[in-house]
């Protein structure tokens, strides 16, 4: 199993765990203790191409690395010249737009970028200074959605999850062109506020394809399906109906 698949724990803290099989509804005794020991939350920082990038305008994105079983990235902006400071909270999402951290000016302007994860509402410290510097101030038009720069994080794989809408029972997922020697996907279900609401450890089948009992666990809405292989992560709109 996963440590982030039982929401309880928290990071920075030791637990005594026993385990005992259940056979036909019964349940053996609990073995010996083994205590573990939940290391601090590690830190992100800003991409190799985001890290002291100029960029044209405020419609420009970052991204940052991806900390698996994060709730909510936090994003420091620190202006340089005045050092005044805005955040902005982008849920489990690993990029963002500009424009989207009201208070943020271009015209030549540079900000010190730090990013930090929150998981289980735990604060993790944030992570190493990148410089970014916005030479235009112009928002493009067009209307970004919370989905839209989700959509550009996925492209270099064909990713299907269908049905789609689902009843909420079962869904059925396939990586076209999957190339990852480790067929061990990482799934984590979140709700249109951010809030995590499933996870479970995926095996693809030879073709490339998993069957996923979501178990009318969801109710009717929409959601966001992270999908984490080998330090890569991909997104999914799904519709319950």
């Amino acid at each position: 199993m996963r440590l982030y698949w039982v929401p309880e724990l928290g990071y920075g803290k030791t637990y005594d765990v026993v385990v005992r099989a259940i056979v036909n509804g019964k349940g053996g005794a609990y073995g010996t203790v083994c205590q573990v020991t939940v290391q601090t939350i590690p830190t992100t920082k800003l991409r190799t191409g985001s890290c002291g990038a100029t960029l044209p305008d405020l419609n420009s994105a970052i991204y940052w690395d991806y900390i698996i079983g994060t709730d909510d990235y936090e994003v420091l902006f620190t202006d340089t010249d005045d050092l005044s400071q805005i955040t902005y909270n982008r849920g489990p999402y690993y990029g963002m737009r500009l424009f989207w951290a009201s208070g943020l000016q271009g015209g030549g302007k540079t900000y010190d970028v730090q990013v930090r994860a929150i998981i289980n509402g735990t604060q993790g410290s944030y992570g190493p200074v990148c410089q970014i510097t916005i030479t235009g101030g112009a928002r493009l038009s067009g209307g970004e959605n919370m989905l839209s720069i989700n959509n550009e994080l996925s492209k270099d794989v064909a990713l299907q999850v269908y049905p789609n809408p689902s009843d909420g029972s079962y869904i059925y997922i396939n990586f076209d062109a999957f190339n990852e020697s480790n067929r061990s996907v990482e799934l984590t279900i979140y709700d249109i506020l951010g809030k995590k609401v499933y996870s479970e450890e995926v095996i693809l089948n030879k073709n490339i394809t998993a069957g996923i009992n979501l178990k009318n666990k969801l109710v009717p809405g929409v959601y966001i399906l992270n999908f984490y292989v080998n330090g890569k992560v991909w997104h999914k709109k799904l519709i319950i109906k």
